[in-house]
């Protein structure tokens, strides 16, 4: 949790997934990564290169790492980990010391703390489990200051996640309390409470909520009514949600077609983008 932002709104991992782009900037790394064959090359006799099937690894690493998830599944959640939180941690699990791993298992970064032991090796302390030498954790980092732990991407811009979820907030609430007919009702003479009350019922009742959008109002006994304040467009509500996901986009290094936001697109600039996105985001997450 980071506590709350300028805009009101607490932001952690749950609510800032919540946001369809991030969402989708998230699933779209992380899969893509996934769908990559992860494959253990043998070098032969003459120089050349083949897949070694027979190697005691090869079934964990490209097919099953665990009993509960398959390669895709792992992958997806490994990097979605390290997108999200900055590190994406799997134990692995040997039956001794020295021998050959047996399975893979991802961990949620909220149980894992690094630090430094005496001697000056990277030990992770995992909650409820035990301490994991390096050897024995698989750790993908997102941007690192360090080269030892990633940034927390949620907390480093919980700001521009935190006005996305109070924009998207204040649009629910906008339609919620009617978006076509939002004024002062006008009467000629002086109401009673009760009087006041009743009208006051009987208009939201008929007007007011998304589902009664574009009712004609009928006004009796001299009433007008007084349109006041400002509708979404008017008052940037629309322009800053195009703000919010081109926003998203620059922090996830996801081009905006790809978050479904084809405002811009076109045919011409969506396959350069798509090469951009390739080179500048998944090559570097291959890379880690």
């Amino acid at each position: 949790m980071t506590g709350k932002t300028t805009s009101g709104v607490s932001v952690d991992a749950d609510s800032a997934l919540s946001l369809s782009a991030v969402w989708r900037a998230v699933d779209v790394i992380s899969s893509t990564m996934a769908q990559l064959p992860i494959e253990i090359i043998r070098e032969t006799a003459n120089g050349g290169q083949k897949i070694a099937k027979n190697h005691p690894l090869y079934y964990i690493i490209s097919e099953s790492p665990n009993d509960s998830a398959s390669r895709y599944d792992f992958m997806q959640a490994l990097v979605a980990n390290a997108v999200m939180t900055g590190n994406g941690y799997a134990y692995i699990e040997r039956p001794m010391r020295i021998a050959a791993p047996t399975a893979l298992h991802n961990i949620d970064p909220v149980r894992v703390t690094q630090y430094i032991d005496q001697e000056g090796k990277v030990i992770y302390r995992v909650d409820g489990f035990k301490d994991v030498a390096a050897r024995d954790m698989i750790h993908i980092k997102g941007l690192t200051w360090n080269g030892i732990s990633g940034v927390d991407l949620i907390r480093h811009h919980a700001e521009n996640f935190g006005l996305a979820l109070a924009n998207r907030s204040y649009g629910a609430n906008f339609y919620n309390n009617g978006a076509h007919l939002s004024g002062i009702l006008k009467h000629p003479t002086k109401l009673t409470k009760e009087a006041h009350d009743r009208l006051r019922a009987s208009w939201r009742q008929s007007y007011g909520g998304s589902s009664n959008t574009g009712n004609t109002a009928i006004l009796e006994e001299g009433m007008s009514f007084e349109k006041v304040g400002l509708d979404p467009v008017t008052a940037q509500f629309l322009e800053t949600r195009r703000k919010t996901i081109a926003d998203i986009s620059r922090i996830f290094g996801v081009p905006q077609f790809l978050l479904e936001d084809l405002d811009r697109a076109t045919f011409n600039n969506i396959e350069q983008l798509t090469l951009l996105f390739v080179r500048h985001t998944i090559l570097p997450w291959c890379e880690r």
